[in-house]
């Protein structure tokens, strides 16, 4: 019997990705009904609330694409903008995230690491992995007061550390946003890369929401 032909992990992906993007977008009466629920049909939106200097996109741009079927919200936030607590920086994430749900969006707050943050794992994992924990400390505040059912906390992209060092700080980054958010679902993937073939190695959070 003849082996089926072996398919690379690269060539996987790709054709995952054509087979969503072949996907035709719903009718907006059907995109509305599902938003809120379970995020799906998005993409990335970094410039704005992950840089001091960032854009606001253009609410006609937004509409347009919630229109056309996009259901959620990618949006990166750097940890080493929030982690002083500076408040008008919070007002600005908050009243970002706000507008985007009130737009129809969910949104998963995803934290990303400044490239600054993924030399510090490099060179004192401790005290950069204290820099997450700060910056979550301070934005959780944030979370706990946007609505469970459109917001979801991204614990940390693409975790820059070993595989047992992420699992250690996944715990310690749950625990601290579940002290003023017990109802929001918490999101995260695998060291190092959030790629499929990590997850088989990577237990759940001790956690029934997520």
């Amino acid at each position: 019997m003849t082996s089926p032909p072996k398919v690379s992990r690269r060539q996987a992906l790709a054709f995952a990705a054509g087979a969503v993007v072949a996907v035709s977008p719903p009718p907006q009466s059907a995109a509305l009904a599902t938003a809120g629920q379970v995020p799906s049909r998005g993409f990335n939106l970094p410039g704005w609330l992950d840089r001091n200097d960032g854009l606001a996109p253009a609410t006609a741009t937004l509409e347009k694409l919630r229109q056309s079927g996009f259901e959620t919200i990618r949006l990166p936030v750097n940890s080493d903008l929030v982690s002083s607590g500076d408040p008008a920086t919070l007002r600005r994430i908050q009243n970002g995230i706000r507008d985007l749900v009130g737009l129809g969006f969910s949104v998963l707050l995803d934290m990303h690491p400044s490239g600054e943050l993924v030399a510090a794992f490099r060179n004192d994992p401790e005290a950069a992995a204290g820099r997450v924990l700060q910056a979550w400390t301070a934005l959780r505040a944030v979370v706990a007061d946007l609505p469970a059912e459109w917001v979801y906390p991204e614990l940390l992209n693409e975790p820059p550390m070993e595989r047992s060092a992420w699992l250690a700080l996944r715990e310690r980054i749950a625990a601290a946003l579940r002290a003023k958010c017990p109802r929001h679902t918490l999101v995260w993937g695998p060291a190092r890369f959030q790629g499929i073939w990590e997850i088989a190695d990577t237990p759940p959070l001790a956690d029934d929401n997520q």
